[in-house]
């Protein structure tokens, strides 16, 4: 199992639930809009920091 492409696709589902776009989650969560490109694509793995910042923007927690 890729854990960062499977991570990716859920972040983008809960982001497109909250009706965000990449940059609108950007610029809440501070993190650059690559950053959640790369996030979302599966090229980069989530930190527990960065993973945590983006639940509590998204309310997932």
């Amino acid at each position: 199992m890729n854990i960062p492409l499977v991570f990716g696709q859920a972040l983008k589902r809960w982001r497109k639930a909250r009706h965000l776009t990449q940059a609108e989650l950007a610029a809440q969560t501070g993190y650059s809009l690559s950053t959640i490109r790369k996030l979302e694509s599966g090229v980069l793995r989530p930190s527990r920091q960065v993973a945590r910042r983006l639940s509590d923007v998204l309310q997932l927690s």
